[in-house]
C-alpha cells in the first residue's frame, strides 16, 4: 500500500474515532436523554439530567428512571444524602430504626439523616423506607438538611391548603422564598400527595445546583 494512502487511511480512522467519542460524551453529558422514559420534552428533563450527571440518581431498571412513580422514603433520603456529598454517619451512631439494615443502599443515608435530625422516622418507631414520601415530608427533609434557615414570616404564602399550624408550613414557606417550589395548580401545594421521583429530583436541583 502506498505510504500516502496508508497515512490517509490512518487519519480517517482517527477522525472517525474522535467523532464517535464526541457523540458518546454529548449523549452522556446532557445533549440527549439518559433515561428512555425521560424525553427532552419532559417537564423535569433538565433537573433529572443534572441529578444523573452529578451521581445523585441512576437508572432503576436498565435505562429507566420511572419519573412519575411515587418516590419512596428510602430513595428520597438516598437522593438527598448524595446531593449533600454522601457524608458518612458517625461510626458510633446507633441505628434507631429496626426496619433499616446495612445491606440496603440507603442505610448510610438514613443513619446520617437520623444523626443530623433530618428525620425522626414514623410514630411507630420505624423509618418505613418503602413507603411513599409526601410532598410536605420531602420539603421538610430538604429544609432540615440545609440547617433550617430563618424565613420571612411576613411574606404571604399563597397556598390555600397550608395552615400556620401545619408542621411543614415553615419549610414550605422557605422553599417558596428560595424558589424551590411554586406549588401546583389552583394555588395549592398538596402537601399530603405523594412526591414523585421527578419532583424530588427537581426540589434537590433547585436547592443545590
Amino acid at each position: 500500500m502506498p505510504k500516502k494512502l496508508l497515512i490517509g487511511l490512518i487519519a480517517g480512522i482517527v477522525l472517525a474515532l474522535g467523532i464517535a467519542a464526541g457523540v458518546f460524551f454529548f449523549l452522556r453529558r446532557g445533549g440527549s436523554p439518559v433515561f428512555e422514559d425521560v424525553p427532552k420534552d419532559y417537564f423535569y428533563f433538565k433537573e433529572i439530567q443534572w441529578a444523573e450527571k452529578n451521581g445523585i440518581i441512576s437508572a432503576d431498571s436498565g435505562t429507566l428512571f420511572y419519573p412519575d412513580n411515587a418516590c419512596t422514603r428510602g430513595d428520597a433520603m438516598l437522593f438527598l444524602w448524595r446531593a449533600c456529598g454522601s457524608p458518612p454517619p458517625p461510626p458510633n451512631f446507633r441505628n434507631p430504626f429496626p426496619d433499616i439494615a446495612p445491606v440496603q443502599d440507603y442505610y448510610d443515608a438514613v443513619l446520617w439523616a437520623a444523626e443530623q435530625r433530618i428525620t425522626r422516622g414514623t410514630d411507630e418507631g420505624d423509618f418505613w423506607p418503602g413507603g411513599p414520601v409526601t410532598r410536605g415530608q420531602a420539603i421538610v427533609f430538604l429544609y432540615r438538611a440545609v440547617g433550617s434557615p430563618e424565613v420571612d414570616d411576613e411574606k404571604e404564602l399563597n397556598f390555600q391548603d397550608i395552615a400556620s399550624s401545619d408542621y411543614y408550613e415553615t419549610a414550605v414557606r422557605w422553599a417558596v422564598q428560595e424558589k424551590i417550589t411554586n406549588g401546583l395548580a389552583d394555588n395549592a401545594f398538596l402537601a399530603h400527595d405523594n412526591c414523585t421521583r421527578a419532583q424530588m429530583v427537581a426540589f434537590l436541583c433547585r436547592c443545590f445546583k
